[in-house]
């Protein structure tokens, strides 16, 4: 007898069969389409769910090292009312559970994975932690970005971090041939005039008010710089721009 007559007979035989027969002979041939079926819709779900879900940033930034105080959230709101962001469609963070000295590979990795993604705007840190960064082409030239008459003032008072792109280069030059250039000994950043080709990456905020009433560094120093890759460049301008206006 052919393989299909014998399946037909079978199937007519099946339907004088009690409900309890026909449900174990569908789950003996039928469970693995059914099982793949739910696992698509699961996923679909899945898909759809975190796509709807998503977080909308209107900033998004990482505190490297820095505590938060429980007026944090007082803070955000304040620069979301100043920056004219829509409470109902973004929100503003920064993580701070990040630290280059208690998990330094992870948060590492988390730097990069979310300065490639371009979901990093920007970075806040105390002096060594940023200027690990400093010299990696993380940070935006500010020139490129603040007015000239903004960028003077920040000089004239001594918050523009700099870094000498001679340097850069060099760093750059003997990490493309696997050497290591620990050193290389780095120009002091807030001394521009010392450098051949200096670059502003970042500014002082230890200074703000408005910040270290939220935050805190153990130091009592923080500087703040902005990604250069980010697509929220202006928001992140507005930031720095929000702590300055005091």
């Amino acid at each position: 007898m052919a393989v299909m007559d014998e399946f037909k007979e079978e199937r007519a035989n099946l339907k004088n069969q009690p409900f309890k027969k026909k449900l174990s002979y569908f789950w003996t041939y039928y469970k693995w389409y059914v099982l793949g079926g739910i696992a698509a819709v699961v996923f679909l779900i899945s898909i759809v769910s975190s796509f709807f879900n998503r977080t909308n940033y209107a900033l998004y930034g990482a505190m490297l090292n820095g505590v938060p105080f429980e007026t944090e959230e007082t803070f955000l709101n304040n620069f979301m009312d100043y920056a004219g962001i829509d409470k109902e469609k973004y929100t503003v963070s920064f993580n701070t559970s990040l630290s280059l000295e208690g998990n330094p590979i992870g948060t590492a990795e988390f730097i990069t994975v979310y300065i490639a993604a371009r979901d990093l705007d920007v970075i806040v840190g105390d002096p060594d932690s940023f200027s690990r960064y400093a010299y990696s082409n993380v940070y935006m030239d500010l020139s490129e970005a603040l007015s000239a008459e903004t960028l003077a003032k920040l000089s004239e008072s001594d918050r523009i971090y700099y870094i000498d792109n001679a340097v850069a280069a060099q760093i750059e030059a003997l990490q493309n041939t696997n050497q290591s250039a620990e050193n290389i000994i780095l120009p002091d950043p807030f001394k521009p005039e010392e450098m051949q080709e200096p670059i502003p990456v970042g500014v002082d905020i230890s200074n703000c008010q408005k910040f270290t009433d939220a935050y805190y560094y153990k130091e009592g120093i923080s500087y703040l710089g902005i990604i250069a890759n980010t697509k929220r460049g202006d928001t992140a301008i507005k930031f720095l721009e929000f702590l300055l206006s005091e």
